[in-house]
């Protein structure tokens, strides 16, 4: 399986601690996306509230599986264009529970904090897609309003 994305803008920064490489993606939505666990990323009841950090924790994922940034923290961020009324004050750094906290904290080092639970429930969700058996959408109807692929699961006629 092949996937493939565009990342918007890739920043290092040089800081006391060390370097970074930070990941931004840009939106143009008039809400922003969030998620408390990496797991609701994966929910298909959830997918409308928050593919945005899906996309951005994927490209932060793939930049630290065999790559030249593999061995430098990656942050990713997204950056609403919309609803950003104070940019001095918002660092568009994704926000999750992590496992040693409680509280849902931004992502300093993609790889550290959330790369072994994103990486196996996005290996969990593509083994699901290509095993053999019966095929079940998904309970919520929100998502399919804008799905190009709602005829193929026969939740719209053609």
């Amino acid at each position: 399986v092949k996937i493939g994305g565009i990342v918007d803008r890739m920043d290092r920064i040089s800081s006391a601690e060390g370097d970074k490489l930070r990941i931004v993606d840009y939106k143009t939505s008039t809400k922003a996306h969030k998620c408390n666990e990496i797991e609701e990323l994966f929910d298909p009841d959830c997918i409308n509230e928050n593919y945005h950090i899906t996309q951005a924790l994927y490209y932060s994922y793939v930049l630290t599986e065999n790559s030249e940034y593999s061995d430098i923290p990656v942050t990713p961020a997204l950056m609403y264009f919309i609803n950003n009324k104070n940019p001095k004050e918002y660092s568009g750094v994704i926000k999750v529970i992590h496992s040693d906290n409680e509280k849902a904290a931004e992502i300093p080092d993609f790889a550290q904090k959330c790369k072994p639970l994103y990486k196996h429930f996005l290996q969990k969700t593509v083994n699901e897609l290509f095993s053999p058996g019966e095929f079940v959408q998904c309970t919520n109807e929100k998502p399919c309003t804008y799905c190009d692929f709602n005829t193929f699961c026969g939740r719209k006629e053609k």
